[in-house]
C-alpha cells in the first residue's frame, strides 16, 4: 500500500522520498464544475457579469480569479470564495517558487536567524525608543 503525505507542492511517499506535483490553475476546476452542473458558459459569464471570452481565459489559465470574482462564484455555485482565492494563491505561489528556484537556485541564502515574530517585537522596541514615547504610549509633545 502506498502512503503519501502532502506539504506545499511536494508529496512524500512511504519511504520519505519527495515527489513534486504540478499545481493546476483554479480555472481548470471552475470549468469542470460548470460542465459537471451542465451549465452553459455564456449563461455563467452573464451571471458573473463578465464576457464569455474572459471566462474562457480563466478556464485556460490565462486569467486569474480575483476577490470580486470569487465572491460572485460563491453566490453562483455555492463554493466558498476563500476556496477560490486559496486555489489561486496556491497556484501563483507554486509558479513563483518554481521560477525563483530556477532563476536563483542556491544564490538566495537566509540572512538572519531572527524569527519573524521576534523581529516584529524588536522593530516595535526600536520604533518606541526612537520616537521617545511616554509611559502611556503617546509621543511627547
Amino acid at each position: 500500500m502506498q502512503i503519501y503525505t502532502f506539504t506545499n507542492s511536494m508529496l512524500s511517499n512511504h519511504n520519505g522520498n519527495d515527489i513534486e506535483i504540478e499545481a493546476f490553475h483554479p480555472g481548470e476546476f471552475l470549468k469542470e464544475e460548470i460542465e459537471e452542473r451542465s451549465l452553459l458558459k455564456k449563461n455563467v459569464a452573464k451571471s458573473l457579469n463578465i464576457l464569455p471570452h474572459h471566462l474562457s481565459e480563466i478556464f485556460a489559465g490565462k486569467g486569474n480569479i480575483s476577490a470580486t470574482l470569487a465572491v460572485k462564484l460563491e453566490k453562483l455555485l455555492g463554493v466558498s470564495s476563500h476556496y477560490w482565492l486559496g486555489m489561486q494563491m496556491e497556484y501563483d505561489l507554486f509558479k513563483r517558487k518554481r521560477f525563483c528556484n530556477n532563476k536563483f537556485g542556491k544564490q538566495l541564502v537566509k540572512l538572519s536567524s531572527i524569527e519573524p515574530f521576534s523581529f516584529h517585537i524588536f522593530s516595535f522596541c526600536l520604533l518606541r525608543c526612537n520616537r521617545k514615547f511616554s509611559s502611556h504610549g503617546r509621543p511627547f509633545k
